[in-house]
């Protein structure tokens, strides 16, 4: 009788946990749900500007959106566009054009409603000029979807007629902002 009696004791002591242990994940669950929600509706959506392929076969771009609950969406939105686009977004039809940027530093500032972008990196791939024109045209119009932007200044490895010293070979002129 005393084997029994500690039996079901051990088995209303496991039935106890269980039940507080699904408790605590349904807590943690309401939780989890309460903080996602928040996330939403903080999350500002972003447009990301990238090159896509139509069926004439040429460039345009297109956009993806993109949640961003940071203190800089511009910045968010740049580094979005450096870091490229997924597998599922390159499924789609969109293709990352970012020079061939693999490790790269930016500086993003906005003064007088203008934001002001200088990036810095070793390892540039340039191939055309349509791929210069293509990636100022997607970081103009991520950065000018934002109220506070009306103009966009873009400098390459503090250079900022990149595309004719990359291209045309002309002497680079100096970034006019620094920061």
């Amino acid at each position: 009788m005393f084997k029994i009696s500690l039996f079901l004791l051990g088995l209303l002591s496991l039935v106890s946990c269980t039940h507080d242990a699904v408790n605590h994940s349904i807590e943690e669950e309401k939780e989890l749900n309460t903080i996602n929600d928040l996330y939403k509706n903080t999350a500002l959506e972003i447009k990301i500007y990238f090159d896509s392929k139509d069926i004439e076969s040429f460039s345009t771009s297109e956009y993806i959106i993109r949640q961003s609950n940071t203190s800089n969406p511009l910045d968010f939105s740049i580094r979005s566009y450096l870091d490229g686009v997924s597998e599922e977004e390159l499924d789609l039809g969109f293709k990352t054009n970012n020079l061939g940027i693999k490790f790269f530093k930016i500086k993003v500032k906005v003064k007088d409603r203008t934001a002001l972008i200088n990036f810095i990196s070793k390892d540039l791939n340039i191939e055309s000029p349509e791929q210069i024109l293509n990636f100022d045209y997607n970081i103009f119009k991520t950065a000018e979807q934002f109220d506070y932007i009306d103009d966009v200044e873009i400098c390459i490895n503090n250079i900022s007629n990149y595309q004719m010293a990359f291209l045309a070979n002309e002497e680079p002129i100096d970034c006019p902002f620094s920061f």
